[in-house]
């Protein structure tokens, strides 16, 4: 991530983002496992693209730093940096987020784990990620996107 900003990891997010939506447009039902994957990894990188944005460096975001893929940290952090003023999630959606911590971070998305996933609905998480993604490019992005 070194040389990274919060604009390049704002694009990074929306690309995962799209290709999960790409899968779930083409193969509803389908390929489960790498969309909530793909989903997942878009909320990382929206997460870190905003705290990035309100000062924190790339090095404690990345793998080696303070955050790494810690969904929980990341969220925890955003919050306390002002998340709701850019993003007003629901209840529901910051549900579907704590609902993923366990899973994203022990990566069952990335490698095969036994039993059984009490996954939240993909389109909550749909719905929750565009959100962020749209409520934080103002600021990273400038007011009409172009920056």
């Amino acid at each position: 991530m070194a040389g990274t900003s919060a604009h390049g990891l704002w694009n990074y997010a929306r690309d995962f983002y799209s290709a999960a939506e790409l899968i779930n447009e083409y193969e509803p039902g389908e390929l489960d496992i790498p969309r909530y994957y793909l989903i997942c990894h878009a909320l990382e990188l929206g997460l870190k693209a905003f705290l990035n944005n309100k000062g924190v460096s790339i090095k404690d975001l990345s793998d080696q730093g303070k955050f790494g893929h810690d969904l929980r940290a990341l969220f925890t952090k955003a919050r306390a940096l002002g998340l709701r003023k850019e993003f007003r999630y629901t209840s529901t959606q910051w549900a579907a987020i704590r609902g993923l911590y366990g899973y994203y971070k022990s990566k069952h998305f990335e490698y095969p784990h036994v039993g059984p996933k009490r996954l939240p609905a993909y389109r909550m998480l749909q719905s929750t990620v565009d959100g962020l993604l749209r409520g934080i490019s103002p600021a990273i992005r400038g007011r009409d996107g172009l920056h």
